[in-house]
């Protein structure tokens, strides 16, 4: 995992936790768009689709 990718990854962890949902939802969904096999995006917007 290279640092950008980590750092969207943080970005969007942190919005989701300030109650900004949306947001982090569309970051992860740009992570997953530029590296496709992230797990930590795909793991949280699997999490996210089941709440």
């Amino acid at each position: 995992m290279t640092y950008r990718e980590m750092g969207l990854c943080n970005i969007a962890f942190s919005l989701t936790q300030l109650g900004r949902g949306a947001e982090g939802k569309d970051v992860y969904i740009k992570v997953l768009e530029k590296y496709p096999e992230n797990g930590a995006a795909i793991a949280a917007l699997k999490m996210m689709q089941s709440v």
